[in-house]
């Protein structure tokens, strides 16, 4: 039986719940296409809520490094936009795979294969997936300045100490988690970050969720130190 590997992949936090092609049904579309072909599913990799950019994608480098290996022969994806929105990066994840002999399948495209039409037409999609990850970029930052200039909170989720109502668009201090703040970041510059999430987790303090504190939940505070100190500016969008 031949085994493959399962890539998953959504760009945001906001598509790794609500998209329509998020992980769930990316893996039920993949998994059914392994079982009609009679595959071997080596391993399911996943990277979600990561940008295009292959720095950002742990699952796809351990992808990369199990390929060496010759674990699998074939990649199976939903989608051919699920590899990348970026013409260029899907054709250099294309021919990396080659180097090892590994076939790309896509679920509902079939354009897998060297014949020069079905190169023609994976780069066509990959060109349409570009335009339209171009086009979603323009949509999010035209709402986002629009937000700005009534005052909105254009950010995602409220950073810890803050809420936010539905339909107000603003923040709120949270009381209850001010101090929690506070002393974050006062414990700056005392070691790591898993230090202080350790001093923070000993005197009592909890994350928005009331849980204990990991060293990366300390970086997203100090991540937000503009906000903080009310030099808040939207971030970077990617899609």
């Amino acid at each position: 039986m031949e085994k493959v590997a399962i890539y998953l992949r959504v760009s945001t936090k906001e598509q790794a719940e609500d998209d329509k092609f998020g992980l769930p049904i990316q893996k039920e579309d993949c998994k059914n296409f392994c079982k009609n072909k009679d595959y071997e599913i080596f391993n399911i990799y996943t990277d979600e809520g990561v940008s295009g950019s292959l720095q950002n994608r742990k699952a796809m480098n351990q992808l990369f490094e199990d390929a060496k290996s010759g674990h699998f022969s074939k990649m199976i994806i939903s989608k051919y936009d699920r590899l990348a929105r970026d013409l260029y990066l899907q054709m250099w994840f294309e021919k990396e795979l080659l180097i090892y002999n590994i076939e790309i399948l896509s679920v509902h495209e079939d354009f897998a294969g060297q014949d020069p039409m079905k190169v023609m037409m994976r780069q066509m999609m990959g060109m349409f997936a570009q335009f339209e990850k171009s086009r979603i970029s323009d949509r999010l930052l035209s709402g986002r300045i629009h937000k700005r200039g009534r005052g909105g909170f254009i950010g995602g989720q409220e950073p810890l100490g803050y809420f936010s109502i539905k339909g107000s668009k603003k923040l709120y201090i949270n009381e209850e988690k001010v101090e929690t703040v506070r002393r974050a970041f006062e414990l700056r510059g005392i070691g790591s970050l898993t230090k202080i999430a350790a001093t923070l987790n000993m005197e009592g303090h909890t994350t928005r969720d009331n849980k204990a504190f990991s060293a990366m939940q300390v970086k997203r505070i100090y991540d937000r130190e503009a906000l903080y100190l009310g030099e808040y500016e939207a971030p970077p969008i990617l899609v």
